[in-house]
């Protein structure tokens, strides 16, 4: 199983490390999954989780990834392939809405998806970067 690292956007704190095949969300966070893109089969919403199954049959589940309780759903997601490059996993709109086609884009590190000094959205950085 993939080893999944849990990052909280507000402390940058690592909130979890675990090669489970469940992790649950408990506040906003970057979840960075060590899996390469192309070993990815589908990513999907079942609910208010996120679940991603590679070729290989493994499925992964974040559980409150969507519209978590206690949160908003400013979750991101990011895979760090075998080479250590981190990709950024864009499936959701800036409001948390499922996207018709997932984006992939390269980042050098997960620090832009963390806050800054108040809530600072990473569709904002996106856009400055092109």
């Amino acid at each position: 199983m993939s080893e999944i690292r849990v990052v909280s956007k507000e402390s940058h704190e690592t909130l979890e490390i675990t090669t489970k095949d469940t992790v649950s969300l408990s506040e906003a966070s970057v979840i960075l999954i060590k899996v390469n893109k192309d070993d990815v089969s589908e990513i999907r919403q079942d609910g208010r989780n996120a679940i991603i199954t590679l070729k290989n049959g493994e499925q992964i589940v974040i559980v409150d990834f969507f519209n978590g309780s206690n949160y908003s759903t400013d979750n991101s997601l990011v895979f760090e392939d075998n080479n250590h490059k981190l990709i950024w996993v864009q499936f959701t709109d800036a409001n948390g809405a499922l996207l018709e086609n997932i984006t992939y884009s390269y980042i050098d590190s997960i620090e832009p998806l963390l806050y800054h000094d108040g809530v600072a959205s990473p569709w904002a950085w996106l856009s400055c970067s092109k």
